[in-house]
Formats: C-alpha cells, sequence, structure tokens
C-alpha cells in the first residue's frame, strides 16, 4: 500500500534528503537479494538472488539510484524508499535523517546481514520472510521454503559470493547482523570466522540485533574494534512476551545482565513504536533507562502490517498516553503518532485473526486499552 504520488513531491519539492547508504551501505536481504537499506524495498533494484554482490555494487543500477537521489527524483525511488518518505510525511523521524552525509565516491563501509528467517520468535508485527515460525503457519506466497517454514537459501555465503565479497570489503567499517534471529543461525557462525581470517577485524564494528533469548559466547567478541548488542525489546513483562511470542521475560532479564559483563560491548534497546505498546511505553522507557544508559534507547515506526501502526491507538487511550508520556518529559518523539488519525478496528480485527490462526491466548487479556 503506497500513497499516492503527491506525497512524494509535496514532502520533498523544497528539500534535498540525499541518504548516505546507497554510496556506503549494502543489505543482504533474508532471500538472498540486495537492498539499499534495512528498511528499503527491492524495487527499483531489479536483482536477482545469488547475484555477484561485486557486480551489484559497481553496477548501473545501484547507479541509476543514487543519480536520482542526488537529482531528488524522488518519483523513481517512491517504493524503495516508501518507509522514509512515509515517516516524513506522518512528522516521524526517517532513517535517512538520522545519519551522516555521503562522501562523493561510493566506497562500502557498511553492510548488514539479514541472514534468513530462522527464529525463534514468532512477533506479532513481523512476517514470513523474517519468522520460520511464521512461514509454518502462514506459508510463502513469493519465496521458497522447506518444510519447517525455513527459507532455502543455504547456497548464499557459498565461497563464491565470499570471494565476491573480499573484492569490496576494503573500506568496510561496520558489520551488521540482523534475522530471523542471527544467534540461532548456523550462517552467522560461519561469517564470523570467515571475517575473523579475512578482515582486519580489529578496525571494524560488529553489531548484532537480536531478541535476548540466546547468550552468545565471548569468544566471538575479542578481535572486534567494537561490538554493540541490540536486544529487541517491546514492553515490559507479560505484554513483551505476547507482542514478542516466543520470548520469556525472565530469561531475557537474565541475558541482559549476560550481554552488560562483556568488555568492549556496547548494549542498546531497540522498540518497534507500535499499536500494541505505545500506550505503555512510558513504563518500557523508565525500565529502559534502569539497564542501559538513556541514548542507548532507539525507537524506530511500524510500517507494516499497517493494522499494527501506532496511530490507531483509541482516542481515550490517546489522551492517557499523552499525560503520561508528557509527565516523564518524553513526548515529542511520540507525538505524531498521538495526532496522527487511525482506527482502533483496523487493531482488533487484526489481533482477533492473529489469535484464530496463531492459536494465541486471548489478546484482551492483555491490550485492555482496545476494549471499550
Amino acid at each position: 500500500m503506497f500513497p499516492s504520488l503527491w506525497i512524494y513531491t509535496y514532502v520533498f519539492k523544497d528539500s534535498k534528503m540525499t541518504c548516505w547508504e546507497p554510496w556506503h551501505h549494502i543489505t543482504v536481504d533474508t532471500n538472498g537479494t540486495y537492498k539499499l537499506c534495512c528498511i528499503s524495498h527491492e524495487w527499483p533494484v531489479s536483482l536477482k538472488k545469488y547475484e555477484s554482490i561485486h557486480e551489484y555494487w559497481n553496477g548501473t543500477e545501484l547507479a541509476d539510484v543514487r543519480n536520482a537521489m542526488a537529482n531528488n527524483n524522488w518519483n523513481y525511488l517512491k517504493k524503495s524508499c516508501h518507509s522514509c518518505i512515509y515517516n516524513k510525511k506522518m512528522g516521524f523521524i526517517s532513517r535517512s535523517e538520522t545519519l551522516p552525509k555521503p562522501e562523493q565516491t561510493p566506497k562500502l563501509r557498511s553492510i548488514q546481514f539479514k541472514l534468513n528467517n530462522v527464529c525463534n520468535f514468532a512477533c506479532l508485527m513481523c512476517g514470513p520472510k523474517y519468522s520460520n515460525k511464521i512461514a509454518k503457519i502462514r506459508g510463502f506466497r513469493h519465496y521458497p521454503y522447506t518444510h519447517n517454514g525455513v527459507l532455502d537459501n543455504d547456497e548464499i555465503y557459498n565461497d563464491q559470493w565470499l570471494s565476491e565479497f573480499l573484492k569490496i570489503s576494503e573500506n568496510i567499517e561496520h558489520i551488521k547482523f540482523t534475522g530471523g534471529e542471527p544467534l540461532v543461525n548456523p550462517n552467522f557462525y560461519k561469517l564470523l570466522n570467515f571475517f575473523k581470517s579475512n578482515l582486519d577485524t580489529s578496525k571494524i564494528k560488529l553489531e548484532i540485533i537480536t531478541n535476548g533469548s540466546v547468550p552468545l559466547d565471548s569468544e566471538y567478541l575479542s578481535m572486534w574494534k567494537e561490538v554493540e548488542f541490540k536486544i529487541s525489546i517491546e514492553a515490559v513483562g507479560e505484554r513483551n512476551d505476547y507482542i514478542r511470542q516466543g520470548s520469556n521475560w525472565k530469561t531475557l532479564q537474565r541475558n541482559i545482565q549476560y550481554f552488560k559483563e562483556f568488555r568492549n560491548t556496547n548494549l542498546k534497546v531497540g522498540t518497534v513504536i507500535q499499536a500494541l505498546n505505545i500506550f505503555v511505553m512510558d513504563e518500557l522507557i523508565n525500565y529502559v533507562e534502569s539497564i542501559v544508559p538513556k541514548n542507548h534507547h532507539e525507537f524506530v515506526f511500524l510500517i507494516n502490517p499497517y493494522a499494527l501502526q501506532p496511530q490507531h491507538l483509541p482516542a481515550k487511550a490517546k489522551i492517557q498516553t499523552f499525560e503520561k508520556l508528557n509527565k516523564i518529559n518524553k513526548l515529542d518523539l511520540f507525538l505524531p503518532a498521538l495526532k496522527a488519525n487511525g482506527d482502533a478496528n483496523n487493531v482488533i480485527m487484526h489481533l482477533d485473526f492473529l489469535e484464530k490462526n496463531h492459536n494465541l491466548k486471548p489478546w484482551r487479556e492483555i491490550f485492555k486499552e482496545y476494549i471499550c
């Protein structure tokens, strides 16, 4: 679902929002395609699975994207960059606004591996492309997968791919892993060992986004310039466990303490602002500030599924949320979502669907703000 073209021309007609990532970053998606960034859509870069990463980086399609962005051609980029454009329209902070300006010459400085959809969680806002547990329930429409819902992409990180990657890796400063859940994925450990043998990891920052359910042996962390763990938390206690199906709050707290004890490691928390947690965001913020420094809590606004976007919070609950966030001086970030028009029926119908098809316990016991 994309807004009409006038949104893009209206939002950007007087601005030059050149993003850093097409000049310096690659995201390898769970299905093996390459993307401009972690939240971009694959169009207009029409890449095929297993295409050489070296050819992609130096190819005409990515050059066309850079040219379109440099010339403010948002008609060309409207689908690929939909998430940032949509956030800008809604008054939210877009990812591109948090990044530095690109250099004139493309140099690959950052790469993100969305390894595949192997995951031990089935989060309510997630989908089959990023969780094999969800894929087992819903199936895939567009991608091949095995009987247990795992994307059939084991051939991606073969010797040829790794050799091609080394051709463009001389300026790498940042390697990021997401999933699925990277810490339960064999390719995560394969790639770490490869980088240890073939890159000067003492000059590279390693970033891992994890659900916090699995500890990691410290032997994999000592050779990096810096290690950042970002643990995904959506709420406190039972609500977090319900949103992040598979989570256990006590296990999460135990593993947070485990990660905090690593040397040369920064611990952060990432939260997806959505209809299921914005009502209790004050409680989450207070909890996170008790375990990490204040500037180590990062937020993104949910784009998909639309039905769970935060503006659908009921009007009465929006007023209460406004008051709670204002009381702790955290209102500014969330104000656009509280002011935007929404429809709570979107959330209710979506939760009814998930409760029935994912065999969940009654959601009305958790999200009482949606009970009139």
